[in-house]
């Protein structure tokens, strides 16, 4: 459960597995817009959280996967971090006829630092 909305909100199932906390800070620390919301694994990554200055606000990003986990808004690289405490979701592997169902691949995508800082300027200078 993430608070999106509310605290005991659930995001919906599917593979949108993690709170994203997106929160903007002025020039002394004060909030400017905190974003809350479910997101999936392309958009929440160890690539896509940190805290990073644009004009005189500061842009910090978190993404976590346990209930409640979000509560509090990121406003420093120290609590701007990735955090993936239950296990991923088991993928089934199909049997390729002459392989033994070995897939010799296993690549990950955890999203870009480009759409990201992106997603984060559309925020800043459109609220």
């Amino acid at each position: 459960m993430c608070n999106e909305w509310a605290i005991d909100t659930p995001c919906p199932a599917g593979d949108r597995d993690f709170c994203r906390s997106l929160h903007i800070l002025d020039s002394r620390g004060n909030s400017v817009l905190v974003s809350k919301s479910c997101a999936s694994s392309t958009e929440c990554g160890p690539s896509s959280v940190g805290c990073i200055p644009v004009d005189t606000q500061q842009i910090c990003i978190s993404c976590c996967d346990l209930s409640y986990c979000n509560v509090e808004s990121p406003t420093n690289a120290t609590n701007a971090i990735y955090s993936r405490k239950r296990r991923a979701k088991p993928k089934t592997k199909r049997k390729r006829p002459g392989r033994n169902g070995v897939d010799g691949t296993d690549s990950r995508f955890y999203g870009s630092g480009v759409f990201w800082l992106l997603a984060s300027i559309f925020y800043a200078y459109h609220c």
